[in-house]
């Protein structure tokens, strides 16, 4: 099951209901685009491939190879309301592996939400309205939910100094055996770090 069928199933059609609802009440147009603070947290397509290496030295690149940044706008046929909102999605494959990729979504369908997918079944997604983790309805070992999800103006990752980080954390017992357990996000760059239930930690490195 691909986590953006989950997203969907539950994320979605919740947030038009809830739309439309409000749409309804004040019947009044309603435009909903992110902010310039948070577009940054979706690269742009300008970044179509990094690389990450091991501490021993095995690389993984991974290519863009899916990328849309659109407003979309729409009347609701009960209300007459126009209701505007935006949403950016990119797409990563790696090409160590089929089973690695990394996708990152943001929308203002109902408030300005981040979904992160990673590695096809691990998801998590934040709520900017709130500053909060929103855990996806759908939960098993083969799609757990982060045990954290927070917002760090200040960490340093071998080596490098970031002034803005996003880290996700899983617990080892929700993830499968190559699971990721932890992975660090920056603004503009995506994902810069993960590392794996087996110890063995990835750090982004400058393209050759």
């Amino acid at each position: 099951m691909n986590w953006k069928i989950i997203s969907k199933s539950y994320g979605l059609i919740g947030a038009f209901l809830l739309l439309f609802s409000s749409c309804c009440v004040n019947e009044t147009d309603s435009e909903r685009l992110l902010s310039n603070e948070q577009a940054n947290w979706v690269p742009d397509s300008s970044l179509t491939s990094f690389l990450m290496e091991s501490e021993s030295g095995v690389r993984e690149s991974f290519v863009l190879s899916e990328f849309s940044d659109t407003i979309i706008s729409f009347v609701d046929d009960q209300c007459g309301c126009n209701v505007v909102f935006q949403r950016k999605w990119i797409k990563y494959h790696s090409t160590f592996s089929s089973h690695h990729n990394i996708e990152m979504e943001l929308n203002t369908l109902n408030f300005a939400r981040l979904d992160i997918g990673l590695n096809w079944n691990q998801q998590a997604s934040w709520d900017f309205t709130n500053n909060e983790n929103i855990p996806h309805a759908y939960t098993s070992n083969d799609y757990p939910n982060p045990s954290s999800m927070c917002f760090v103006n200040r960490k340093t990752i071998n080596g490098c100094a970031y002034s803005k980080v996003l880290t996700l954390k899983f617990a080892e017992s929700d993830v499968a055996e190559n699971g990721i357990i932890e992975a660090d996000f920056i603004p503009k760059q995506g994902i810069v770090h993960y590392k794996l239930r087996t110890g063995i930690s990835y750090y982004r490195k400058p393209m050759p």
